[in-house]
């Protein structure tokens, strides 16, 4: 049978229903699509390539999916800001300035620069996280580069202000859905079209309501913050005498296709409505390490996975992750709760690779797609190199995955049966000329806008 590529000779680790790993493994891609996966001397006799892709010594995995990223605009302003600020100057003082200063052909360069990053630590797929402002450009971007995605408006009903970001309830539900119209389901399914409201304090109940209906209709997804710090929660109990999770049951917005993030301060009581709604989860551990959200004390995401909860990975945002490298999240995750518990068989690599790839895939409602390699799913793949340092000597390849290594052992990244990345190099736009461009597009918003670059060594010229 002919099929268009043959990656041969590697690691696979599959992450199919029998979690099979293969020691000398191979997949048949033809189109966009998985034909089938194997050992590589049995794939060999049945399909011929028109093009194969040595394994050899390399590490072959499922597309990494990040379920909650902000893929533009603070891109021109990575590192920014200061990591001692209060939560609320650092969103209003530091980050709504940065989304609501850019014009579109700027949010347009940090996203074209998001997404390269993200092919090159091995993502092959994301969900944007709300604070898209031009919805065309973001789109345009993910075309240029060939990323898979998740993509919504910048939705908010409450604070007036910047009036550029404002819209009334009826504007922001008429504004999801004319971009849900134009785009969900576009690039032979590679971009959907989320309702992504802001959460918090940002967003009317009546804005929630109305978005989940447009949800419900087009049959895609709501993603939003929940209980990231502990005043949410007060500020929920005080409003309405519930909290969160509990007042979103009465206000009829739970269910399989929401995606809530951060999650960090919640009950027993919330856990229990999280798996009988079939509720998804956003865990950023990057995010809450800046922020002092208390995940080792008080964060529950091991018993939301004993409880069968889907659990996936994000990595936030370039001035409070300050990286888009799921596998640093990944180590993350590995490691804080074995600590936090005392207890080694918490968050095993196992585990945690599946939080990574197909997790994420059930987070996004896109599981029977993605997520694993299996013949009919997609052809999201990445090929790490494991002759790099890190990886040997190589015995069990998912220690070595999660504990050793890091973004930069990613080589080879197909999205959609294309190859958007080969030995370290991105195939479909200018790398260099996009980073050297991101980096005057700081330079001149920085000065526009007016925010000031803050350190407390003495910086010398």
């Amino acid at each position: 049978m002919d099929v268009d590529y043959l990656i041969k000779g590697g690691h696979v680790v599959t992450v199919d229903k029998e979690r099979r790993v293969f020691r000398n493994g191979a997949i048949a891609v033809r189109q966009d699509l998985i034909v089938d996966v194997g050992r590589t001397e049995e794939l060999e006799k049945r399909f011929v390539p028109s093009k194969t892709i040595d394994a050899r010594n390399k590490v072959v995995v499922p597309g990494l999916i990040n379920t909650h990223a902000h893929v533009s605009a603070e891109q021109a302003f990575r590192g920014l800001v200061p990591d001692d600020v209060d939560h609320l100057d650092w969103a209003f003082k530091w980050i709504v300035p940065m989304y609501s200063g850019l014009s579109a052909e700027e949010e347009y360069a940090t996203a074209l620069f998001t997404f390269i990053e993200m092919i090159k630590n091995g993502t092959t797929a994301f969900c944007e996280a709300g604070t898209a402002k031009h919805v065309d450009q973001i789109v345009a971007a993910m075309n240029a580069v060939g990323i898979r995605g998740c993509v919504g408006k910048w939705t908010w009903d409450i604070p007036k202000t910047p009036a550029n970001l404002y819209q009334t309830t009826d504007e922001a539900c008429e504004t999801t859905e004319e971009v849900i119209k134009k785009y969900h389901n576009s690039a032979n399914g590679r971009i959907k079209v989320w309702a992504t409201p802001i959460g918090h304090t940002q967003t009317s109940d009546q804005l929630l309501v109305g978005l989940k209906q447009l949800a419900e209709k087009y049959d895609t997804g709501m993603t939003m913050h929940l209980s990231s710090w502990l005043e949410d929660v007060h500020g929920y109990v005080e409003r309405t005498g519930k909290r969160p999770v509990q007042y979103y049951e009465d206000l009829g917005i739970l269910g399989r296709n929401l995606l809530l993030v951060h999650m960090v301060n919640v009950d027993d009581s919330e856990i229990d409505l999280l798996q009988e709604h079939d509720v998804k989860i956003a865990h950023c551990p990057s995010t809450a390490f800046w922020f002092g959200y208390g995940i080792s004390q008080v964060g529950k995401f091991p018993e939301m996975l004993e409880r069968g909860i889907c659990v996936s990975v994000g990595t936030d945002a370039a001035n409070c992750s300050n990286h888009f490298d799921m596998l640093r999240s990944l180590y993350l995750i590995a490691g804080v709760y074995k600590d936090a518990r005392r207890d080694m068989s918490v968050m095993p690599v196992e585990k945690v690779v599946e939080m990574g790839t197909i997790e994420g895939a059930r987070a996004i409602l896109q599981e029977d797609r993605l997520g694993s390699l299996e013949a009919g799913k997609k052809a999201d793949i990445v090929i790490l190199d494991a002759r790099r340092s890190e990886w040997l000597p190589l015995f069990n390849v998912l220690n070595n995955l999660v504990y050793s290594a890091d973004g930069h052992s990613v080589d080879t990244v197909m999205i959609d049966g294309q190859v958007v990345m080969e030995d370290r190099k991105i195939t479909l736009v200018d790398e260099l000329q996009v980073c050297e461009q991101i980096q005057k597009v700081g330079e001149r918003a920085l000065k526009r806008i007016g925010l000031p670059v803050r350190t407390r060594w003495r910086v010398i010229d």
